[in-house]
């Protein structure tokens, strides 16, 4: 009886040793043909997870891509260190904070329209964030939060200390769950359906600057702020080009 029974746990022991190579290498990132600087992990939906990104091929700006070999990027688990402003691409459904928290302070996060919700919190956003309208969660304290400092006398926080970012603004065009997520946590709340398309800071004059500004966009100088491209379709073709920059620009002169 004892033979058999060491017989079945070393069975066991072989078929699992077997399986987990198998297991592993179903889930592990894969390197992209298409942009070598880039690795995904597939999906189940047959969208990619975008899993590394050489640091050194950035400085500043990262504009996600929209595809990898011909797969759709839906989600986003690491941020070069080297960037302090991404712009996620439209397959992104669901933002999970976590990968934001482990990254350096970001200047500015672009979220696209088609994103719906927004899980856990993305800290060390400076200043504002623009919610699109497809956007029906978000989680407690997703933006508008930074880390606490170290008490004096001690080395380190436990646990994920949190302290309200001042003046943090929340913009939307009459998201509801936008204006509510900017009341429960205390930020301002700006509905951008109060300003003119062209407006770029939304600050009720639209003037040479928002010109100059929406032509730098247009041209490719200048990718512009998630304020300023959400304000930047004043043509409401769905693009930002250089007919937008004309229409502001004869608005401005008036």
């Amino acid at each position: 009886m004892k033979k058999y029974v060491c017989l079945a746990i070393s069975f066991i022991a072989t078929l699992t040793l077997c399986c987990i190579p198998l297991l592993g290498s179903a889930a592990s990132s894969v390197q992209s043909t298409e942009n070598p600087i880039y690795h995904y992990r597939m999906q189940d939906d047959t969208t990619v997870c975008l899993t590394y990104a050489d640091d050194s091929q950035f400085d500043g700006l990262w504009v996600v891509p929209e595809t990898l070999d011909g797969y759709t990027v839906s989600d986003v688990t690491y941020i070069p260190y080297s960037v302090d402003s991404v712009v996620l691409p439209s397959g992104v459904k669901e933002l999970h904070g976590y990968v934001y928290w482990a990254s350096r302070v970001l200047r500015e996060l672009h979220l696209p329209e088609g994103l719906e919700r927004i899980e856990w919190y993305v800290a060390n956003l400076q200043d504002s964030v623009v919610i699109p309208s497809s956007v029906t969660y978000i989680s407690e304290k997703a933006f508008g939060w930074t880390s606490a400092p170290t008490p004096s006398g001690q080395t380190t926080v436990v646990g994920p200390a949190l302290v309200p970012v001042e003046n943090f603004t929340v913009y939307s065009f009459g998201n509801d769950v936008a204006k509510a997520y900017a009341e429960a946590d205390g930020h301002l709340y700006v509905d951008l359906n109060a300003f003119d398309r062209g407006d770029l800071d939304a600050n009720g004059t639209i003037n040479m600057m928002d010109a100059l500004t929406l032509y730098a966009m247009s041209s490719g100088e200048d990718y512009g702020s998630p304020l300023e491209r959400a304000m930047a379709d004043c043509t409401g073709d769905g693009e930002i080009g250089m007919m937008d920059t004309l229409k502001i620009y004869y608005i401005a002169a008036g």
